[in-house]
């Protein structure tokens, strides 16, 4: 498994509270940065979209989880 992987798959076992935490925190470091240091607000950066990545990715196999009927899918 990659370090992205292995990022991906840990962002994935908290939950969408704790993602979303964690991308308004990423954001704040990505602002604070970006004009002090552009490649260190660039990562901060590149974080936040992996971990709301990562949020839809899990939220839509959740949905998907959910028992639902043919009728319900029109």
């Amino acid at each position: 498994m990659s370090a992205a992987e292995e990022l991906r798959a840990a962002l994935a076992r908290l939950t969408a509270g704790e993602r979303q935490t964690l991308a308004v925190r990423w954001q704040q470091n990505s602002d604070h940065w970006e004009p002090v240091n552009r490649p260190l607000g660039r990562v901060w950066q590149v974080m936040t979209s992996l971990v709301l990545e990562v949020d839809r990715m899990e939220a839509m196999r959740a949905a998907g989880a959910e028992p639902h009927t043919m009728r319900g899918a029109r």
